[in-house]
């Protein structure tokens, strides 16, 4: 809840999970907080911590977008990471579109980053051609939602998980990304494992 008083508004978190600070390209200052349990995230003025009143001057407050997410959907904010011109980029609950990215302004732009599925021809063939009661009776498949991110060097880091295959299988090679601007994984996996965590080894290096 909010109230006023004293010439403050006072808000109270609901399950926060993460916390920003970022400075901007202009010099200005932020600590963005995900308050993931009131379906929003708090923006506030770094420099305007008051130590005797323990208070923020609120800069911005960013809500769901409807445009984007359906009424059945709550926007839940999980991870915000923010670059030089301010930028946010969001990871939210149940939302398997890829990463959301908004505006300094706190307008919603566009995803980024999709963790997509990957089908067979046959699937792909099986999909085209199947009745519509065949098709009902078919799996639903969904994209993966990242875990986190971090955002380096004009480059978005992130981790997912394993992504299930139409025909039951684990796409393991992709749960790391480094994220263009153009939204474009561009990690390179040139080694003998791609980077996915812990790989283990036998003393005749044989790696699987």
């Amino acid at each position: 809840p909010k109230y006023e008083g004293n010439g403050y508004v006072e808000i109270n978190l609901n399950a926060p999970s993460c916390t920003y600070r970022k400075v901007l390209d202009s010099g200005k200052e932020y600590l963005y907080i995900c308050d993931t349990g009131n379906n929003q995230i708090i923006v506030a003025d770094y420099n305007s911590y008051d130590p005797q009143t323990n208070t923020y001057a609120i800069y911005q407050v960013v809500t769901k977008p409807t445009e984007e997410l359906d009424t059945s959907k709550d926007f839940a904010p999980e991870k915000v990471v923010v670059d030089g011109p301010g930028r946010m980029y969001v990871i939210a609950k149940q939302v398997l579109d890829g990463i959301m990215q908004f505006s300094q302004n706190g307008e919603f732009a566009r995803y980024t980053g999709t963790n997509e599925i990957t089908l067979s021809a046959w699937d792909i063939f099986w999909r085209n051609f199947a009745t519509k009661a065949q098709r009902e009776s078919m799996k639903t498949l969904y994209n993966t939602q990242f875990l986190s991110l971090v955002y380096y060097h004009d480059m978005i880091y992130t981790t997912s998980a394993a992504i299930q295959n139409q025909n039951g299988t684990y796409n393991d090679k992709i749960m790391i990304k480094k994220i263009n601007p153009s939204g474009k994984d561009t990690l390179r996996r040139n080694g003998y494992q791609p980077p996915m965590g812990d790989v283990k080894y036998s003393k005749t290096s044989t790696f699987y």
